[in-house]
């Protein structure tokens, strides 16, 4: 696609539309997100985020997943990013049962053996370095790029692709829209997942752990240097925002026994959000885009993993809409 032509419209604000639009703006081309929440108020702000496929499914999972470990990786160790929020810090995978090993342990370098701090009933369970995520610096940190790179960003609750026609004439679009192309694509297997976490006050942890043992809700403390995101929950077909106190005393009393040194920890709040699950991820071109409007790409259903998938997904789906642009 030439730098010269009709704008893309990336319809989103999470950690996906906005990883899009910057490879677009910084790629040089006419960039206009269209968002119908703030990136503060999306589902990728509720999330811890530690670089873990969780909830996602589809034939490139692992290669977006490596593709994203190494860009985080890369901004980590930027002097010229430390506004970002992205750090690589130890992973601790817990278990009462043995577990096996999965493939994208091996990008991280392997499986270490659990350090001291780990809970005495994990009989078993491994460390890695991953990336880990402040989306509450992260996500402000991606829409700079994207305004520095020339992108603007439209603050437009959409009911139909069709409309952005009318906006800007010509346009391809990139749809990020999440649980939102339920409506936005017609697409019904999308479902929400609703998961609920507990921000703490950090007392000095610094790595982060996570219940795999079977039979137990998701539990896990990811770790900020100012903050711990305590969780959770796996609600599918849940669909309210509505913090739940008995959920928020689970998480706590969950945590706690896994990291004792969080019990006690001062609650800082309380975030739910609803991931966009599907039997796999989509990155996809609409064979039938509407009216006005050139092309779309679509790029939603990263479930659970939306940070551990971005920047790899949003390179397939860039890659798939220049490629499409120039048949």
């Amino acid at each position: 696609m030439a730098r010269s032509a009709a704008p893309v419209a990336v319809v989103g604000s999470g950690v996906i539309g906005l990883s899009v639009a910057t490879l677009l703006a910084e790629a040089g081309h006419r960039t206009v997100v269209v968002r119908a929440e703030a990136p503060e108020a999306t589902t990728s702000r509720v999330a811890g985020a530690v670089w873990d496929s969780y909830l996602c499914a589809g034939p490139h999972v692992l290669e977006w997943a490596t593709a994203t470990y190494r860009h985080f990786e890369a901004v980590a160790r930027d002097p010229h990013a430390r506004d970002a929020g992205v750090r690589l810090a130890p992973l601790n995978i817990v278990s009462r049962q043995p577990l096996e090993i999965p493939d994208w342990v091996q990008v991280a370098g392997g499986a270490n053996a659990l350090p001291p701090e780990a809970p005495d009933w994990a009989a078993h369970g491994f460390s890695c370095p991953v990336p880990t995520v402040d989306t509450g610096r992260y996500l402000p940190y991606l829409a700079r790029r994207v305004q520095d790179a020339g992108g603007t960003v439209i603050a437009r609750r959409l009911a139909s692709l069709a409309e952005l026609a009318a906006m800007a004439p010509g346009c391809s679009v990139v749809n990020c829209s999440g649980l939102g192309a339920r409506a936005l694509a017609g697409d019904k297997s999308l479902r929400p997942v609703r998961g609920q976490v507990v921000v703490l006050a950090n007392p000095g942890i610094t790595s982060t752990t996570i219940d795999w043992s079977e039979g137990v809700e998701p539990t896990y403390a990811i770790t900020h240097p100012d903050t711990v995101v305590a969780g959770g929950c796996a609600q599918s077909d849940e669909w309210s925002l509505e913090a739940d106190p008995p959920t928020t005393a689970s998480i706590l009393s969950r945590v706690s026994a896994m990291v004792p040194a969080l019990a006690g920890a001062e609650v800082l709040g309380v975030r739910v959000g609803l991931r966009p699950w599907r039997p796999e991820v989509r990155v996809e071109l609409d064979a039938t885009p509407p009216p006005g409007v050139q092309r779309v790409v679509h790029c939603y259903g990263h479930g659970g993993a939306g940070v551990t998938l971005s920047w790899g997904s949003a390179t397939a789906a860039v890659a798939l809409l220049m490629d499409s642009s120039n048949t």
